[in-house]
């Protein structure tokens, strides 16, 4: 009987001991995996609306959902897009985080730079970007980015519109774009290719652009992806 006895409570230390060993070498394992996964700096787009923020990585226009360790990026977002926000736009960023793509996940741990985007900085290609004098406005169309931003100086408001694609029409490239924030209101926006000047500057550009929305006409320049002054 003792022997049972004895052969039984080995039994129950010998599987009592290796749970004990096995859980600390398993978290271990895990802590080591995490410890791994690099931090280095990014640069990309991030879109915050209504409580969602995504980053999209320069390098390869993947998207990711955004962890903000700093708790700092809604307001760095905020303070880019101040002066005419639109719903919805991309705001360029440079900082310091970690990738994980089994979950798509980005996690910012230190920002250095966040600005407003701008043809030189949008690293997600766009159809055009346009601009005027007199007032002063601009407008940039993606349909990379399924969207198009136009900023109005002179009322210092913003508008997005959904994305659609252009016809041939009126001796140039006509776009039919719906505001975002009322599905009732419409822009048109017609692009020809001729010589353009700002106004301001000695800058020739390839394209013309004018605008028509809420009864009102906008007439400026455009400049096409990869064909942007960098003066």
């Amino acid at each position: 009987m003792k022997q049972c006895i004895f052969l039984v409570i080995s039994s129950y230390l010998l599987v009592f001991f290796t749970a004990c060993n096995d859980t600390p070498s398993t978290v271990t394992a895990n802590a080591l995996q995490a410890v791994s996964v690099p931090t280095k700096p990014f640069t990309g787009l991030f879109y915050y609306d209504k409580e969602v923020t995504r980053f999209v990585d320069c390098t390869d226009g993947l998207s990711y959902a955004v962890m903000d360790s700093t708790s700092k990026l809604k307001q760095f977002y905020a303070d880019a897009t101040q002066m005419m926000p639109c719903q919805g736009e991309p705001v360029w960023g440079a900082v310091q985080g970690r990738m994980d793509a089994n979950t798509s996940q980005f996690t910012v741990l230190k920002i250095d730079s966040i600005a407003a985007l701008n043809k030189l900085n949008a690293c997600i290609p766009f159809d055009y970007w346009c601009s005027g004098t007199e007032p002063f406005w601009s407008l940039s169309i993606s349909k990379a980015g399924k969207a198009a931003y136009f900023k109005d100086v002179s009322t210092e408001k913003g508008y997005s519109f959904n994305y659609s694609e252009p016809v041939q029409q009126n001796g140039g490239l006509l776009y039919t774009l719906v505001n975002t924030a009322n599905t009732k209101e419409q822009m048109v926006l017609l692009i020809k290719k001729e010589d353009c000047s700002d106004g301001m500057s000695d800058i020739s550009y390839k394209y013309s652009a004018s605008i028509q929305f809420n009864g009102k006409k906008w007439k400026g320049c455009a400049e096409k992806w990869g064909e942007v002054h960098t003066e």
